[in-house]
């Protein structure tokens, strides 16, 4: 009996320290310095999960409101009457806050389906997220004049046939059959490309969701560290027809065009793609999908989101707003830093969301970095979540699309270390040697193919000796730390045939 008692003591006492209040405080995020968690970020204000007052002044909204397992939505009141909204909400869940600009609502997970459709104002699902993730500082923005090359390969008239595609599927509304269509057709693109792919499951509350797609490209010096980009490709509207050609169409073109064009780049890091399902109903694809990241304690580098990338307020120039949280404000700077260098054209701006939420918050909850450059903070498409988000109208600019996309594939390419085959042998009947990074420091991966087994290598100086013979080993990885400055020959040779690359040791 005493075990017990001591148990539900502790039980308790966990309860107890882990227990998240939301608070409401009259600055927007970037105005206060806080370790508490933040959920939304308004140019007016800020919501935060903590345990205690974040900063002077904030108030008090709900008490430990994801107890027993609830979940927590906002619903913005801006352009809605709020005795309209309550009325909608019925008994689907129970009204918790009425603030001038929202109504804070808890309910039970089953219901989170059925509260979507029912209420015609824009929800934002709060979800209590964690404060570490695993992950690596980032290098110094630096110009690797290979992504140069990379980035003048998106071709956005790809990206706007992409669009069209999902913008036929009528809906991608995520419990709809027409959903997951849209995923097996983003599957086929991906694998085409000779990616692995996965179809990843999950469920919004008590209701099946379309699947997440997720792509893979192996790293090839540090494949246990990961880049990510990623869109949902879901869509909205509160009646059958929902196109949604910007929102969010657009921003999966742009993931599908910066994985076609990395295919035929070796990277670093592992770079992952991804297509998320459920955004609408509350973030639930990239939430399943980062929760798992987390709880396999995978080490993500930084997560860059599109999300609505085609619309071009009429006589505004082509720029970018910056959505973030503080804790992403490292991964903020390398962007912006990144795009000066290779998109230059390019305006970056400091953003606020003034409605809804994306896919990077999923990221930022689990404890990593995750950013979203926006189209426009306030003069994004006003077509969304209608029958009218359709290319042409809501999908204005392919120039737009096109520098968006090249600016996060160019951040995504830097930070994931883009790499080049070099110094294949045109003369090796088929057989490829190249060996990656080129230039290289402390060790080289020798990639081989075409070879019998057990092959050999040697690495030889420029002025013709022999300095390294050894097996290949499996992984291809060769220490090079001990060889001077210099060109050398590396080659391959199975006792038949050989195949050389060369390779400059910084």
């Amino acid at each position: 009996m005493r075990k017990q008692l001591f148990l539900v003591f502790l039980s308790a006492l966990v309860s107890c320290l882990s227990a998240q209040n939301i608070y409401h405080a009259d600055h927007p995020a970037k105005d206060v310095s806080t370790s508490a968690q933040l959920l939304y970020n308004q140019a007016a204000y800020s919501l935060w999960a903590s345990q205690s007052t974040p900063v002077p002044g904030a108030r008090l909204l709900a008490r430990n409101p994801w107890m027993n397992n609830q979940e927590v939505v906002l619903f913005d009141l801006r352009g809605n009457s709020a005795a309209e909204v309550i009325n909608q909400i019925g008994s689907l869940g129970s009204v918790k806050t009425i603030d001038p600009d929202y109504l804070l609502v808890i309910l039970d997970p089953g219901n989170v389906v059925a509260l979507r459709d029912a209420v015609k104002a824009p929800m934002i699902r709060l979800s209590r997220g964690i404060s570490t993730g695993f992950r690596d500082e980032l290098p110094l923005v630096d110009t690797n004049l290979l992504v140069y090359e990379v980035v003048a390969n998106v071709d956005t008239q790809n990206i706007i046939a992409s669009i069209s595609r999902l913008q036929a599927f009528t809906t991608r509304k995520a419990t709809t059959d027409s959903a997951v269509a849209a995923a097996e057709w983003i599957r086929q693109q991906f694998e085409a490309m000779g990616y692995a792919v996965e179809l990843q499951e999950f469920n919004m509350g008590a209701t099946a969701s379309s699947p997440n797609v997720i792509a893979t490209k192996t790293g090839t010096t540090y494949p246990d560290k990961f880049v990510v980009i990623g869109a949902h490709y879901d869509s909205y509207t509160w009646f059958d027809d929902a196109p949604g050609a910007d929102d969010n169409a657009s921003g999966t073109a742009g993931v599908i065009e910066a994985a076609r064009v990395l295919a035929d780049y070796p990277t670093e890091c592992t770079i992952i793609f991804c297509a998320f399902s459920g955004e609408e109903y509350g973030l639930y694809g990239s939430t399943a999908y980062a929760e798992r990241c987390h709880q396999q304690e995978m080490n993500i580098l930084g997560y860059f989101n599109l999300d609505m990338i085609g619309y071009r307020h009429p006589g505004d120039d082509i720029h970018t707003d910056m959505i973030y949280p503080p804790s992403a404000q490292p991964l903020a700077d390398y962007y912006q830093g990144i795009a000066a260098i290779f998109v230059p054209e390019l305006g970056v701006y400091e953003g606020f969301l003034t409605g809804g939420d994306s896919d990077h918050t999923s990221f930022n909850n689990n404890g990593y970095m995750g950013i979203f450059p926006f189209e426009d903070d306030q003069n994004y498409s006003p077509y969304i979540h209608t029958a009218e988000d359709i290319l042409g109208l809501s999908v204005n600019s392919a120039e737009m699309a096109g520098m968006l996309t090249r600016a996060s594939l160019a951040g995504v390419a830097s930070l994931g270390g883009v790499l080049s085959y070099v110094g294949m042998d045109e003369e090796s009947n088929g057989l490829i040697s190249s060996v990656i990074p080129n230039p290289a420091q402390s060790q080289i991966r020798v990639v081989a193919q075409g070879f019998g087994a057990n092959p050999y290598i040697d690495i030889i100086s420029a002025d013709g000796r022999r300095v390294t013979g050894m097996a290949l080993p499996t992984d291809g990885l060769v220490a090079i730390d001990y060889l001077p400055a210099g060109l050398y020959i590396v080659r391959v040779s199975d006792g038949i045939h050989s195949a050389t690359s060369r390779v400059i040791k910084k």
